[in-house]
Parts: structure tokens; C-alpha cells; sequence
């Protein structure tokens, strides 16, 4: 994962100084992200990315936002578990996911769409949060936007795994773990890995029961919009294939 090189704020904590010139990039599920201590269950991994992804923002915010008690206290908990093993931080980044995606799923559009009403929450009111972000330069703004999505994206899919059957994620899973051994054996490289072909793979060895059981799960509640907005900020930057592919899915369920 790269990290956003923040300076600290300095004697003035509303006048958060700008941050170097690079964005952090979307963290990569892979076996030497977890120190050899990985599951190819999608359900686990991405919840420690997830975790990965709240230490790092937590720590660039106490950097910025360095007099703020309540940020300061958040980031040293959270950086007492960073080289915890996997499983330790998979049941935090599991309970963390939980709570951010309860707290803000009805709010995940205004991320996507860039909408400081966002930080006007009731969740943010014990840091000032949108008077932070009134304040900060563009740069900053920017790069919390930048946090935010890859948060919405990874809480989304972390509740859409919970809903799961247990078949569905043994077949991701089987696929994953075939995948992980062909690259390590050298008879694959990422270079050749096509995303429709591994979509394909998956939903071949999918129930179909399996399917319409998750399809009527994650669309109970009514939140509609909100998983809309996930899969948009999640397949942005993808080609037309992949985009396809996705709806599919969708089609089939």
C-alpha cells in the first residue's frame, strides 16, 4: 500500500499543511501483503485490508491533524495492532467494517460524489470533521476522499461477502487458492491474468440457488442506491469488459 506523505500540521491544527504530491493507490490483496499469514477467503482478506487501510488513514491524520486529541488516541490503538498477526486483525477490520458500513451506507454516494455534506455526519461531530475539511487545502481534501472510497468500496464488499453462502465463497475461494498456486509455481504471471476469464471461472462454479439466495440478500433493507454507488466507485476505472461482466453477475442473480 503507499502511503500519503503528510507533514505535520504544525502549531495550527485548522491549518493542516499540504501534502506532498501523490495519491495513495488502492492496496493489493496478495499473499506477501500478509506477511505469508493469508486466506484465500475473500471474506478474511479483504477485511484485513480493510484494517490496513483505517491504521494507515489514521496515522496520516494524526500527522495532519496533530493537536487533535480524539484522532491521536484512535491512531495509537490502532497502530499498537498493525503487526498483529492475521487473524487479529481480521476480527478488528471485520468489526471496524461492520460499524463503518452501518454508520454511513446510506451516505456512500455522497463519497463517490465528492460531497463535503458528507462530513456535516453526526459521526464526525466529535472532530469537527466538517470544519476540518472546510479548512484543509485542496490536497488534503483530496486525499481523504481518496481513504474514504477505498473504505466504502472495501466495508461494501465485506458485507455483500457476509451474505455469502457458504458455497459461493468455497468457490471464490477455490479459485483464489488455484491462482495463488499457479503464479507461485511460475506457470501463470499477473500480466496474463484476464478478469472476464476469472469472473467466468467463478460464476461456472457457482449454485445458481447459491446466486439468487445472495442476490435477494443484498438487496433486502432497500438500500439500493448505496450498493449502486459501491459498484460505481468500485468499476470506475475499469474497461467495458469487466463492467459487463459485473452485470452479468448481477443478471444472473
Amino acid at each position: 500500500m503507499t502511503k500519503p506523505n503528510w507533514r505535520k500540521a504544525g502549531q495550527n491544527p485548522q491549518k493542516p499543511s499540504v501534502p506532498e504530491n501523490r495519491l495513495i493507490t488502492s492496496p493489493t490483496i496478495s499473499p506477501s501483503s500478509f506477511d505469508g499469514d493469508f486466506s484465500t477467503n475473500p471474506h478474511d482478506s479483504t477485511s484485513v485490508v480493510f484494517f490496513d487501510v483505517c491504521a494507515d488513514f489514521a496515522k496520516a491524520s494524526a500527522d495532519v491533524w496533530s493537536t487533535d486529541t480524539v484522532i491521536l488516541e484512535h491512531s495509537k490503538k490502532l497502530q499498537e495492532l498493525v503487526n498483529e498477526p492475521f487473524s487479529v486483525k481480521k476480527e478488528h477490520g471485520q468489526r471496524l467494517a461492520k460499524l463503518f458500513h452501518q454508520t454511513f451506507v446510506k451516505q456512500y454516494s455522497e463519497v463517490v460524489s465528492k460531497n463535503p455534506v458528507f462530513f456535516s455526519s453526526p459521526a464526525f461531530e466529535v472532530i469537527h470533521g466538517r470544519k476540518k475539511y472546510d479548512l484543509a487545502p485542496n490536497e488534503i481534501k483530496n486525499t481523504v476522499w481518496e481513504y474514504f472510497k477505498q473504505l466504502v468500496q472495501y466495508a461494501g464488499m465485506i458485507d455483500m461477502y457476509s451474505k455469502c453462502p457458504p458455497g459461493m465463497l468455497d468457490a471464490i475461494s477455490g479459485v483464489a487458492g488455484g491462482l495463488i498456486s499457479k503464479l507461485q509455481s511460475g506457470d501463470m504471471d499477473l500480466n496474463s491474468l484476464n478478469p472476464v476469464q476469472l469472473g467466468q471461472m467463478m460464476i461456472k462454479d457457482m449454485n445458481p440457488d447459491d446466486l439468487e439466495g445472495f442476490g435477494n440478500a443484498i438487496l433486502e433493507g432497500g438500500n439500493i442506491d448505496s450498493m449502486m454507488s459501491i459498484m460505481q466507485s468500485t468499476i470506475g476505472g475499469m474497461g467495458g469488459s469487466q463492467a459487463d461482466l459485473i452485470s452479468k453477475m448481477f443478471e444472473k442473480m
